[in-house]
């Protein structure tokens, strides 16, 4: 009998390959992986293993990396990439566990590194990776759980290129792969995927059954970044189909199980509270919601979304009929387009509201439309992405 150890619930959750490589680790292997994390925990990257005498060879040192570089992915991009192309190099390493194990070792080390290329916005590289990733793989052990990995990771590049028919038919082949090999988490976090990229392809409401879907199969408690995730998203569908009454008691059954691991998310789904709140007619709810939203925004930096949610406040105090401090959020919104090279291509729209502010032509259904374009434009330049 295999013997279990401790492993990150998110290595269990999100990549049954590596929690079935880490298992099969002698026991000398088990403690040098062990170490490695801890060392690289404490900062510092691959070069930190070298000070703490860890040589970058082996089984444990190669899933350290590997478990690390997954780890850092939302929060240290270039770390991610760094310590995943050490892992690649680490894998050459291993001809003396027989060819097709070897090739499996370092297609895997591969897709990784084209996951960590992609989000650190390197889609070339990414691309070019994936493609030695699977010629590897034909060379392999057919293991379906790295052919599984690959796909899933792969299906976000393709999002990433905005290929919305591939990574939805990629995705659909993926669920039911992961279903087959009993692994329900995963077939619901494809699903949620797959519901984020149908709503990018405008068929709201098909997202709505696939993300409800996804959201009845995914481990919540062991994936919480996951499920806000998917509730967000949900919560956003249904408000864009203008159901704002079942997207407040869907807030309302939900909002006990929110746990935020950073601000940024609260504050994110605080101005999703707004929304709400505007759709039901709860103006002086929505003004609050936004108004600290804003406020946390402005303070995280996050100048794109208080942009936008500069232009929901100014909505929402137009609908209140207090149009000269409406007009200020316009003019205060436009101030971070110019700011903004990379979304500057939305500023005519804005400059459109003033100019309609200014004639006292300017109406909350405009307002409401402009802001549903904005929001639009806003994910094609860059999109949401799955992590």
């Amino acid at each position: 009998m295999t013997e279990r150890w401790d492993i990150e619930p998110e290595i269990l959750l999100d990549i049954p390959v590596q929690a079935r490589s880490l298992q099969r680790l002698s026991r000398r292997e088990r403690a040098v992986y062990r170490r490695a994390r801890a060392v690289l925990a404490a900062g510092g990257g691959a070069r930190s293993l070298l000070l703490a005498d860890i040589p970058l060879a082996g089984l444990g040192v190669y899933e350290a990396l590997l478990a690390h570089s997954w780890a850092v992915r939302v929060s240290d991009p270039q770390a991610m990439t760094d310590l995943a192309r050490v892992a690649v190099e680490v894998a050459g390493g291993f001809a003396a566990l027989g060819p097709e194990r070897a090739a499996d070792l370092r297609a895997r080390a591969l897709g990784e590194m084209a996951n960590a290329y992609r989000a650190a916005d390197r889609l070339r590289s990414a691309e070019q990776a994936f493609g030695e990733a699977y010629a590897l793989l034909q060379e392999g052990t057919g293991d379906p759980y790295l052919k599984a990995r690959l796909f899933d990771l792969e299906a976000s590049l393709l999002g990433t290129w905005r290929e919305f028919p591939l990574a939805l038919r990629r995705l659909a082949g993926l669920t039911g792969l992961y279903q087959d090999l009993g692994e329900p988490h995963l077939a619901g976090r494809a699903l949620i995927t797959r519901a984020l990229y149908t709503s990018y392809s405008g068929r709201t409401e098909e997202a709505v059954q696939l993300n409800a879907e996804g959201l009845a199969l995914i481990d919540r408690g062991g994936d919480p970044v996951l499920y806000m995730m998917a509730v967000h998203n949900h919560l956003l569908f249904l408000v864009d189909l203008g159901q704002h009454a079942q997207a407040k008691r869907m807030l309302f059954e939900h909002r006990c199980h929110l746990i935020y691991q950073d601000g940024v998310g609260a504050l994110r789904f605080r101005g999703l509270e707004g929304r709400i709140s505007y759709g039901l007619g709860e103006l002086v709810s929505a003004e609050i919601a936004f108004r600290e939203a804003k406020d946390g925004l402005v303070r995280a930096g996050m100048s794109i979304h208080v942009a936008l949610i500069t232009l929901e406040l100014g909505m929402v105090l137009l609908s209140q009929g207090r149009v000269e401090e409406a007009e200020r959020e316009v003019n205060e919104a436009r101030e971070i387009f110019l700011s903004l090279e990379i979304y500057r291509e939305l500023l005519g729209s804005v400059v459109y509201l003033e100019e309609c502010f200014r004639r006292r032509e300017a109406t909350a259904e405009l307002m409401e439309s402009t802001i549903a374009f904005l929001r639009r434009r806003a994910l094609e330049i860059v999109p949401q992405r799955p992590r």
